[in-house]
């Protein structure tokens, strides 16, 4: 076996000679990070060469700390176990931050990884580790830039921003941790650009239920709302999901007129909603209402569409409720009544039935009459050419709505206005 460091013969991976800290933590670094194009190590090029995936030789890596005193391979076994994920990395690293007071590189890195492993899973700890970042000049890029995203990660802006401002006025030379794969120029810029989001737009947001969880509380304690915690569930296939079905009882004086608004789109008919209403309906006459507004979560250049549409305020659409949270209080609504439309058997039929398997539904147990077919049913008049909603509106002088309520409003005059037609 030849030494990783220089290449004389040995009997283990360095020599006696070679067996510094200095040394140990460099062959480290070097196994864990290796790129035969970058690496300047010789000696170290024909050992990973034995390898077909280089990963498998950060394996060897505890033979090399067996050859060290705990205190000489400190750094280095948090350095491996960080890179590994191994669960007690984040002792192993508190340990070491405990002992070794100085802010020298290697404390520098050590702390990097313990803040990368707490990064967007826990917004507790890293707290007082960022607090004493933001005290402390002179310190890598990297550290600077892990503060500031903690900082907006939980809308404490103001710090986020100083610490922004200390990344900003590293020099290159400094950044002492993983400088050769990024620049504070870059790193700066990514950062304002996520802090002015968080801080104009709408806070961060975890993608994850257990982190949605874990910053949930922080943010409400900032009086800062926030979007819903839990997920949304798994879409149910098309091919799953059962047929609507038609009714065909008899005349309703009890029902629900509802009305989907959808995303305008080119694309295919079943496109997502951005809005759902209904009218609850007894004896005939309007008895109660339903509307909200739903995110789409599927259309493509949904905002773009949006604003093309008068009176629809498009920040409010994007803020709004996921499409299963609107459904379920939407048929919580509805209960077990007839919904009432026309083309509820087309395309309504096919909006909210999309919006039904996103929401985790695999029926809708509700039976759907369409005034279309009821028109025809009534009158011949009503037939081929002249079976359109908007034929049906101008004849009986019926108002569109201008919104989805106002739409499902118009189906139940146009179901009084036919009812009493077929009378």
């Amino acid at each position: 076996m030849k030494c990783l460091n220089c290449g004389r013969e040995a009997r283990s991976y360095l020599c006696q000679d070679c067996r510094s800290q200095d040394i140990l933590d460099k062959i480290v670094i070097e196994v864990l990070y290796y790129k035969e194009e970058t690496c300047g190590n010789e000696f170290l090029k024909p050992f990973m060469g034995r390898f077909e995936n280089p990963k498998d030789a950060r394996d060897c890596i505890p033979e090399l700390l067996s050859l060290f005193d705990e205190e000489t391979a400190a750094f280095s076994r948090c350095r491996y176990h960080a890179v590994i994920r191994q669960p007690e990395f984040e002792q192993e690293a508190l340990a070491y931050l405990g002992s070794h007071p100085d802010w020298d590189w290697r404390r520098q890195w050590v702390l990097r990884d313990l803040l990368r492993s707490y990064e967007r899973n826990d917004f507790v700890k890293p707290r007082k580790w960022c607090d004493e970042i933001l005290k402390t000049d002179g310190l890598s890029g990297e550290l600077y830039e892990s503060a500031a995203l903690y900082y907006g990660f939980v809308a404490e802006y103001d710090l986020a921003e100083q610490a922004a401002e200390k990344l900003r006025v590293c020099r290159e030379e400094d950044m002492v941790l993983l400088s050769k794969f990024s620049s504070v120029p870059a790193m700066y810029e990514r950062i304002k650009t996520d802090l002015t989001r968080y801080r104009t737009k709408k806070p961060y947001w975890p993608a994850t239920e257990a982190r949605r969880r874990n910053l949930a509380h922080i943010l409400e304690e900032k009086g800062i709302p926030h979007p819903r915690v839990t997920l949304p569930p798994k879409k149910v296939p098309e091919s799953e999901f059962q047929p609507i079905e038609e009714w065909d009882g008899g005349a309703l004086e009890n029902y629900c007129a509802f009305w989907c608004e959808e995303v305008p789109s080119f694309a295919a008919p079943a496109k997502d909603i951005f809005q759902i209403a209904a009218v609850r309906v007894r004896e005939g006459v309007p008895a109660g209402t339903f509307q909200s507004l739903i995110r789409p979560w599927k259309s493509m250049g949904w905002k773009k569409a949006l604003s093309s549409l008068p009176g629809v305020d498009r920040e409010a659409v994007e803020s709004a409720d996921d499409v299963d949270l609107a459904m379920r209080r939407f048929f919580d609504f509805v209960q077990g009544d007839v919904l009432v439309s026309t083309q509820a058997l087309g395309n309504q039929g096919k909006l909210i039935s999309r919006a039904a398997r996103y929401t985790g539904m695999q029926e809708i147990k509700n039976p759907f009459l369409d005034l279309l077919d009821y028109a025809a049913d009534v009158s011949e008049e009503f037939d081929m050419e002249h079976n359109t909603r908007e034929f049906l509106l101008q004849h009986f002088q019926i108002p569109e709505g201008a919104d989805a309520e106002g739409r499902a409003l118009a189906n139940v005059q146009l179901y009084t206005a036919l009812q009493a037609l077929e009378d």
